[in-house]
This record gives C-alpha cells, sequence and structure tokens, in this order.
C-alpha cells in the first residue's frame, strides 16, 4: 500500500477537522496531529499489542471539545485450547 504525501495527509487533517469527513481512519502515525473537539469516537483495532502508555496517549485524542468520548480497543484472543467431541 503506498504511503500518502505530507501535503495529501495535511489536506485530509483539516478536511477531518473541518467536519466535511465524519470518519478518518489512519496509523498511530497521524494520531499526534488530531486535535478536533469533535471527534468522539476511537477504534482501536490489534489493542492488545500497544502498551498502557501508547493507550492512554490514543484515548487523549477524544473528546476534547464538549460532548463525551468512547474509546473501544478491539483485540483478539488466542487459545491454545481444542474443542473436543467425545463419540
Amino acid at each position: 500500500m503506498a504511503r500518502m504525501a505530507s501535503d495529501e495527509k495535511q489536506q485530509v487533517m483539516e478536511t477531518f477537522a473541518e467536519g466535511e469527513l465524519d470518519v478518518l481512519v489512519s496509523t498511530t502515525v497521524i494520531e499526534v496531529g488530531i486535535d478536533v473537539p469533535n471527534a468522539t469516537v476511537m477504534a482501536i483495532l490489534g489493542g492488545n499489542r500497544f502498551g498502557l502508555a501508547q493507550l492512554h496517549q490514543l484515548r487523549g485524542r477524544v473528546s476534547r471539545g464538549t460532548h463525551a468520548g468512547h474509546v473501544v480497543r478491539v483485540c483478539r484472543w488466542r487459545t491454545n485450547h481444542r474443542k473436543t467431541t467425545s463419540d
């Protein structure tokens, strides 16, 4: 997958901040530049790969305005237990 040019990233961020985009999908690289008071929901996919400090920093990117914020951490749990059936 190709990377976005810096000017293109900036344009997308401005469009999101102005409310012309309702949803922004990104990697954690872009989270540093987000300061949008009306951003109220964040879903963190693969949340089990992040440490507590990173999760706390990501959480701080939503609900900077007057609206309540919600963060959902989505994890895939692996188990070594096998389902067995008796014959």
